[in-house]
């Protein structure tokens, strides 16, 4: 046997539905959040955890509506035997792709300000989208310092995050004796970059790398002469 659900539970959409309302009203001409709280019988602390988590809610509950949706127009789709339509398409696929990247970026400005490319594709969005208006009134964008600082913060990070994925995939091979002369070349890379997992294995196995090298001038010999062959072939064949 089910129990019941506590009174605060069975309210939640009650209390979400007036924090909605009081979010759209100017603040000039709307209550506390304390004096909300005792018009509709429940604790600010409460009330204000259910504000908090708002956005996340809306979103949620959007997403899920927007998935409903396109369960449905594939299913209608399908039972017709027929491909969607052009509407259906945005309905089922572009729409619930945009609240996505919406969302993504909403994350974002929890976390800081955004980036100009961010700004102005919420003002784009914000034509059609009530969610990324919201987002928009909410943020601002970077100034160029801040962006550039950022932009060099992600390149770092990629590296070091292709630096150890790259390691960890070359390993096995390395014990095995069997590296392609381009994972070498590319921990040379990277231990120039000062990733000491790379230089680790370079400095470990000097034969490995003295290999590589010989295989690198090989191939890369091959595919001059290749090269040189294929245009001797086309030289012979205009001259004809």
């Amino acid at each position: 046997m089910r129990g019941r659900k506590p009174k605060y539970e069975s309210r939640a959409t009650e209390f979400r539905r007036r924090l909605i309302v009081w979010k759209q009203t100017p603040k000039s001409m709307r209550p506390s959040l304390r004096a909300l709280a005792r018009e509709i019988g429940t604790s600010h602390q409460l009330l204000k955890h259910y504000l908090d988590g708002l956005e996340e809610w809306q979103y949620e509950e959007r997403h899920r509506r927007e998935e409903k949706q396109a369960e449905e127009i594939r299913a209608r789709a399908k039972a017709e035997n027929r491909p969607m339509t052009m509407r259906e398409c945005v309905a089922a696929i572009l729409t619930p792709a945009l609240l996505d990247m919406i969302e993504s970026i909403r994350r974002d400005a929890k976390r800081g300000p955004l980036k100009s490319h961010q700004i102005e594709e919420l003002k784009l969005f914000a034509k059609q989208f009530p969610e990324a208006q919201q987002v928009l009134a909410n943020s601002r964008a970077m100034t160029k310092q801040e962006e550039k600082e950022a932009c060099a913060s992600e390149r770092a990070a990629a590296l070091t995050s292709a630096a150890l994925e790259t390691v960890e995939r070359i390993k096995p091979d390395v014990e095995r004796g069997q590296v392609d002369w381009r994972d070498v070349e590319r921990l040379k890379y990277f231990a120039s970059k000062g990733y000491s997992g790379a230089k680790e294995i370079l400095e470990k196995h000097p034969q490995m790398v003295r290999n590589a090298t010989l295989e690198k001038t090989i191939e890369v010999s091959q595919l001059k002469i290749a090269a040189a062959s294929r245009m001797l072939q086309q030289n012979s064949v205009d001259a004809s």
